[in-house]
């Protein structure tokens, strides 16, 4: 199978308002339908993860819309390579041969190389079991990381749920993990997050207390690919024409270091509150959950996790 490759690693800008088939639509407002969109198609017993930022950049190009600031480089932007560098997303394009029609698919694939603003230590790593959504309860022993320190957290009456933010060492780049009280409630915070689209997106952008928290949290990995086709087609009111298929596929990897893969370094610092005599609020991320990665642009990722094996 012949195709041609091309690497596109871009800066983060924020895009204003977008027009298409006499619509518009913000960045913001596409990433919430992406999410909803998301959050309705995929089933209770899947890991999912999209980058809602991205599948933006890729809808103005399939679409060939341009803001005020992209004018200056749309000849630049035609061309087989972007000189931008953003460091830490890591985006690649792939257009790959069709058998059945002369247009080719499109595969957008992106992933997150950052560290924690703080450490994990690999030595608080241990094993606990994951209750996996399905039928039953089924259990997974799990490599869990530990974490005594003040962090961004609430809990949230309503949605039944606890909500931390660990900061991440990049571009104010942070992820905001979801977590239900209970351990098989993720279907229905789900329904009611998807009755109530515009308060969460409003509730991810406040700020929670500063908490003395002991985080537990899985060591993972996550690799989905999205069809972003019927989605693009349904924002647009238009077909799209210059690919047979739109594809997205998200790899996001966490680990005591950050999200990533790194190179093993030497560690010289503690959790300096492990032995204070303080009961910290316990955040242990044993069951599904939700959880997105921000930065000031937005949201950069969305995912859900309900199981440990692949």
């Amino acid at each position: 199978m012949k195709y041609c490759l091309l690497y596109i690693i871009v800066t983060f800008t924020t895009f204003s308002r977008t027009f298409c088939s006499g619509q518009t639509i913000t960045s913001e407002e596409f990433t919430w339908k992406l999410i909803e969109n998301s959050l309705n198609s995929t089933k209770n017993t899947e890991n999912f993860v999209i980058a809602p930022y991205e599948a933006y950049r890729v809808y103005k190009e399939v679409y060939n819309i341009a803001d005020e600031s992209d004018e200056s480089d749309s000849k630049e932007n035609e061309t087989d390579e972007l000189t931008t560098i953003m460091p830490a997303i890591r985006k690649q394009q792939k257009l790959l041969s069709s058998n059945q029609t002369h247009n080719a698919d499109l595969l957008s694939s992106i992933s997150l190389t950052a560290r924690w603003s703080f450490n994990f230590q690999t030595r608080d790593t241990h094993k606990r079991i994951f209750h996996q959504h399905g039928k039953t309860n089924q259990k997974f022993w799990a490599d869990f990381l530990r974490k005594d320190d003040t962090f961004y957290y609430t809990h949230d009456e309503q949605l039944n749920a606890s909500i931390l933010e660990l900061p991440l060492n990049v571009k104010e780049i942070k992820l905001k993990l979801i977590l239900p009280d209970q351990w098989d409630a993720l279907p229905q915070l789900k329904d009611y997050l998807l009755e109530n689209m515009d308060e969460f997106s409003e509730l991810m952008k406040k700020t929670q207390r500063m908490t003395l928290v002991r985080v537990l949290l899985p060591k993972f990995h996550l690799s989905y690919r999205k069809d972003l086709t019927d989605f693009f087609e349904e924002i647009s009111s238009k077909q799209v024409e210059k690919y047979e298929n739109i594809y997205q596929l998200s790899n996001l990897e966490f680990n005591e270091r950050g999200i990533g893969r790194f190179e093993r370094t030497t560690v010289l610092f503690w959790n300096s509150y492990s032995y204070l005599r303080v009961s910290p609020e316990l955040f242990d991320i044993s069951h599904p959950f939700l959880f997105l990665i921000t930065n000031k642009d937005g949201v950069q990722f969305f995912g859900q996790v309900v199981k440990m094996q692949h």
